[in-house]
């Protein structure tokens, strides 16, 4: 299994600059890109080459292909986020969040739910940001439970490794790294069944 500088270290500026677009367009549209739309904006590779970067050292961990409305887009995993140019200040915030849960935890382990209106007063956090977090929260895996959310606030179970994060806080990367392979496993193994 590579590890998260590794597969950092791989990437081509083509296939970061791609990862970025992607995201960006997440962030602002709340939709993933359509392929044709990535085809074309990244000329002079086109729909070709925009394929065989993704299929070189990408495919399904780090980007998929998904469907909406019978569109065909393409869609980033966590790890996907992390490793666009995006990826350090998503990993800053991703850091806070669970030690924000991580130290709730402590003070009072029959906790299960952690609130953005929690998240957004202790950590000092914009809505912005808790809205940000609330999308990683649903790309990460990272939650267990029950979640919900809207455009106001949201809600989410705590992992349910929760108790592990008090000795490994510091190892986000490995942990994305190993929830990008599992997920992706699952996606194919669904599609093995259809």
């Amino acid at each position: 299994m590579a590890n998260f500088e590794d597969l950092k270290g791989r990437l081509t500026d083509d296939q970061r600059a791609l990862l970025t677009a992607i995201w960006d367009y997440y962030l602002v549209k709340g939709q993933w890109m359509l392929q044709r739309h990535l085809h074309v904006l990244f000329q002079p590779l086109g729909k070709a080459g925009v394929q065989a970067a993704f299929k070189s050292r990408l495919g399904g961990t780090v980007v998929f292909e998904g469907t909406e409305n019978g569109l065909k887009d393409y869609r980033l995993t966590i790890l996907g986020v992390l490793l666009s140019d995006r990826g350090e200040k998503v990993q800053q915030l991703l850091g806070k969040y669970l030690s924000f849960v991580r130290d709730e935890f402590q003070r009072n382990p029959d906790i299960t739910q952690i609130r953005s209106t929690d998240v957004e007063s202790a950590l000092g956090v914009t809505t912005q940001e808790t809205q940000l977090l609330w999308g990683l929260l649903l790309l990460s895996g990272v939650w267990s439970g029950s979640a919900g959310g809207n455009k106001d606030g949201w809600s989410a179970g705590l992992p349910h490794d929760v108790e592990d994060l008090l000795a490994v806080l510091g190892s986000i990367e490995s942990r994305v790294v190993e929830t990008s392979q599992f997920l992706h496993h699952q996606r194919r193994c669904r599609r093995c069944r259809t």
